[in-house]
Parts: C-alpha cells; structure tokens; sequence
C-alpha cells in the first residue's frame, strides 16, 4: 500500500468522549451502528472490532481526516496517535467546522469547497 486515507473513522467501538459529547441522539445512533456491527459487546474490545486495540507496527504511510464538527473525532485524533506510537508515518488533517465526512469524495460533501480542499490535500501527499 502507498497510502491509507481514513476519513474519519470508527476505531473504538467502546466509544470515544466526543461521541457522548455531541448529544444522547449521537451516542445512541452510534451504539446502534455498534449493535448491528458487532453484537458482542465482549468482541468489541478485540482488534479486529476496534482497530486501535491492535498492533498497528509495519502498517503503510496514512492520512487522518475529521472535521472539528464531526462526533468521531476522537476516534480520528486517538487513532493517529496511536498509528504514529507504532512508529508509523501519519498526517493528521483536522478541518476546522468540518462536519461529518467532510472529505468524502460523494454524498453531501463531494461538491463542497471544504471537500474538495481536503481531498486536494490527500491526493497531494500520494
């Protein structure tokens, strides 16, 4: 792999402060997300339901995109840290009132200046 592009992300499925901070209708679509995802709540912990519970030594060069709007940002800032303890190369770009997605290359954001900038962005780095 030359890059992984994470657009926001789901890392944690125990859930990260920011989720709860954005309101009880976001921490409940997320434990929703997390019930249909993995039902056992004892399989959340594992790393191959959340990912920053690994190993993540050796993995490829990789790109952390959130908004500051997004409740999954602490996923996102979590996850970078972690990749980066790993002694992998990272870059983090958080995008000020970014909301959720907002580097999508489709949906509510493929058109959008702040999209379309943070995809200039990635595609530089690649």
């Amino acid at each position: 792999w030359r890059l992984v592009n994470f657009v926001y992300g789901v890392f944690d499925l125990q859930g990260t402060p920011s989720v709860a901070a954005f309101g009880n209708e976001t921490a409940r679509d997320f434990h929703y997300f997390c019930d249909s995802y993995c039902s056992d709540v004892r399989l959340r912990l594992t790393p191959d339901a959340s990912p920053i519970r690994g190993d993540l030594a050796g993995l490829p060069p990789a790109v952390f995109t959130v908004g500051t709007e997004d409740s999954l940002i602490d996923d996102t800032l979590l996850m970078y840290a972690a990749w980066r303890a790993a002694n992998n190369q990272a870059w983090l770009d958080v995008w000020p009132d970014g909301p959720h997605g907002v580097g999508h290359s489709y949906g509510a954001h493929a058109d959008t200046t702040l999209g379309a900038a943070c995809r200039a962005r990635v595609h530089r780095r690649i």
